[in-house]
């Protein structure tokens, strides 16, 4: 599991939405807190280190929560990110982290990339989180080597990070030696086809494992849904 644990207080589910996948896509499991009155009460039970707050509650809600959090030492390290349609200049400069509404993917995405980055000698590293399809999902690993040979793989488990699995042939090729790049890992999940980049890690008799590099098509989008929906049954 992600050893970062992000809450979301956002008002808008699209938002919502948006911001949990591309958090998933980065190994990190978000928290959703319906509302700022109640983040006091999940801290209780529950260490958050990144707060992404949602300043257009009414009543002020999210500024009290805000100055308790700051005043608190106990709250007092939790990354804020805020983010509003108010962009008046000392309302921002009260702020650590912005994004304007409305905001976008790639808005998000890299602003959280930049966090990440500048934090990264201060959070724990994060991990991607596996699950293993159903024996009656027969999701395979449909791979074309250079020379034009296909590969077939029996998927154990899939993460945002990665794919192992057993072949059914144990086919030996140069270009099956760890570090090298494939290009197009193809699979289905969900009766949608992903469609990737790995780097091969581990070639051992029949077991094969690959690290992603590179997603086509936004197809990283349909592999989160389908994990985000492994996770949730």
């Amino acid at each position: 599991m992600s050893q970062v644990n992000f809450g979301l207080v956002v008002s808008n589910k699209n938002n919502i939405e948006l911001i949990s996948n591309i958090l998933f896509n980065k190994g990190v499991i978000s928290i959703n807190i319906e509302k700022p009155e109640d983040v006091l009460e999940v801290l209780r039970n529950k260490k958050i280190d990144f707060l992404f707050l949602d300043f257009d509650f009414s009543n002020n809600a999210s500024f009290e929560l805000m100055n308790k959090l700051k005043n608190d030492e106990k709250y007092s390290s939790i990354y804020i990110i805020a983010t509003s349609i108010n962009t008046n200049e000392l309302f921002i400069k009260k702020i650590l982290s912005f994004i304007p509404k409305p905001f976008f993917e790639e808005q998000i995405n890299d602003k959280l990339n930049l966090i990440f980055e500048n934090l990264k000698d201060h959070i724990p590293a994060r991990k991607h989180i596996r699950v293993k399809p159903l024996a009656d999902e027969l999701v395979r690993l449909c791979i074309k080597l250079k020379n034009k040979k296909n590969l077939t793989a029996k998927i154990i488990d899939i993460s945002m990070g990665g794919v192992s699995g057993l072949l059914y042939d144990n086919y030996q090729d140069v270009e099956l030696s760890p570090g090298n790049l494939i290009e197009h890992l193809i699979f289905e999940v969900n009766h949608k086809y992903i469609d990737t980049d790995g780097k091969l890690i581990i070639k051992k008799d029949k077991f094969i494992s690959f690290k992603f590099t590179h997603f086509y098509n936004n197809t990283n989008k349909d592999l989160a849904k389908y994990i985000l929906k492994k996770l949730s049954v």
